[in-house]
Parts: structure tokens; C-alpha cells; sequence
């Protein structure tokens, strides 16, 4: 296709332009590589003014709807962070309902809030506190000494063994007395601890037994008496402050 022409011809119905074949300004080698379909002539000032339409209406359409997607965005965003507000503000009435609860039937000084005086409290209470906490007592080493001794090859049935502070018991059933009595044998290995007379009874299938154990008061007294060292067999410094094996 050649020829002139401008804005004002009539491209109403027109929606391609392309030329039969390039032009032939062109080296033929150029020529031959260019595809003449590619090169559209309508465009710029030259396009059909309903495919520019179209184009305009695409183009309005895309930021309308990006516009409406940020819109969304935003909206969401404020909805959450007024559902936060209101999830602190309800925390907030929340925590006063409680420290207010704590106080009822309490009338205190006129102006002073409910939180003020739950923290004097708590500072009072902290203050009254000694620091000197005694570490509980714990029965690992004992139960674990206790089962290290336990005689092997006796018929004895154990149905409880208590163990505290003060002392252990070990309560069962055994084939007789004898069995018994070596039991309380071996638990008077323990060092720490001294052994009562076993109590026992005749039952139908053999003797209820119970042994009892003791805090050895001799061992304490003696480690009272060297400050710092440990009586013979035994150890210091357990977790109940006194001497353990």
C-alpha cells in the first residue's frame, strides 16, 4: 500500500492496515526478514477511533478496578485494627472487673485506684517474705538407696513404701518372719538411717510386716559437732541440709 493520508480520512470501519509487501527503500535481505503482517500502519494519531474507544474503556476499567482492590485493602485494614481496639479495650475492662473483685467489701482511701492498691499489697506481701526459703525434701535418694539394698531371693511383697523427712516406711506381706527380719537386715545398711523392731503379724498366707527408719540423730550430732566435715560413710551436704549417705 502507499499513498498519504491524515486525521481527517474516514477510518471508521478500518481495523488493520498493513502494506502488501516492505518497502522497497529496504535491502532485500531486510526485506526479505521483515513479515509484513507485523507492520501495522494504524497506529498513534492514525488508529480507528472506536478501537482507541476500546482501548480507553480497557484502560479505565484496569485502574477502576485497582482502585476498587485498594479501596478493599484499606477498608480491611480498618476494620481490623478497630476489632484490635476493641479487643483492648475489653481486656482492659476485664482486668479492672477482676482487681475491682478483689477488693469488695475492702472500701480503701477515697481517689486511690483499685490497681494502686493491689500493687501495695502485692509490695507488702513481698516484703513480709523471708529469704531464706527451705528447699523441699526430696525422697529420689533415699527411695534409689533403699531399692539398691532390697534383698534379692526373698519372698516379700511389698504394698507400700513411704518416704519423708523423718522417715521411711515399708509396709508388706512375707513367706514368715524370717524373711522379716532380713529385710530389716538390709535396710539397716542405710547409712543415715537407723532400723525400728519390725512389727509383723500372722496372716493367712504368710506375716503382715511393717519396717520403719529413722533419722540417724547420732550422724547429725556428729556433723553438728565438725563443722564442715562429714562423719565416716557419710556424706555432707544433701539436699535437705543434713548428712546422707
Amino acid at each position: 500500500m502507499r499513498g498519504d493520508f491524515g486525521k481527517g480520512d474516514n477510518r471508521a470501519g478500518w481495523r488493520s492496515l498493513t502494506p502488501a509487501e516492505p518497502p522497497e527503500e529496504l535491502p532485500a535481505d531486510v526485506r526479505e526478514a521483515i513479515a509484513t503482517s507485523a507492520l501495522e500502519l494504524l497506529t498513534g494519531a492514525y488508529a480507528p477511533p472506536d478501537l482507541e474507544r476500546a482501548r480507553r474503556g480497557w484502560r479505565v476499567a484496569v485502574a477502576t478496578l485497582v482502585a476498587l482492590v485498594a479501596m478493599l485493602g484499606i477498608v480491611g485494614v480498618l476494620r481490623r485494627g478497630l476489632a484490635l481496639d476493641r479487643s483492648i479495650a475489653e481486656a482492659d475492662r476485664r482486668r479492672l472487673a477482676l482487681v475491682e473483685a478483689a477488693f469488695v467489701g475492702r472500701p480503701g482511701p477515697p481517689g486511690v485506684p483499685a490497681e494502686m492498691r493491689l500493687v501495695a499489697e502485692l509490695r507488702e506481701l513481698r516484703g513480709t517474705r523471708s529469704g531464706d526459703v527451705p528447699i523441699p525434701f526430696d525422697a529420689t535418694d533415699a527411695l534409689a538407696a533403699l531399692v539398691k539394698v532390697w534383698p534379692e531371693g526373698v519372698e516379700l511383697r511389698p504394698e507400700s513404701i513411704a518416704v519423708s523427712e523423718r522417715g521411711i516406711s515399708v509396709r508388706g506381706e512375707a513367706k514368715g518372719h524370717a524373711e522379716t527380719q532380713i529385710l530389716a537386715d538390709a535396710l539397716a545398711s542405710l547409712e543415715g538411717w537407723r532400723v525400728e523392731a519390725p512389727a509383723s503379724r500372722s496372716v493367712k498366707d504368710g506375716v503382715s510386716f511393717t519396717v520403719t527408719l529413722s533419722r540417724d540423730t547420732s550422724t547429725r550430732n556428729a556433723a553438728a559437732m565438725a563443722p564442715g566435715q562429714a562423719p565416716v560413710g557419710a556424706v555432707a551436704g544433701a539436699k535437705d541440709g543434713r548428712a546422707t549417705p
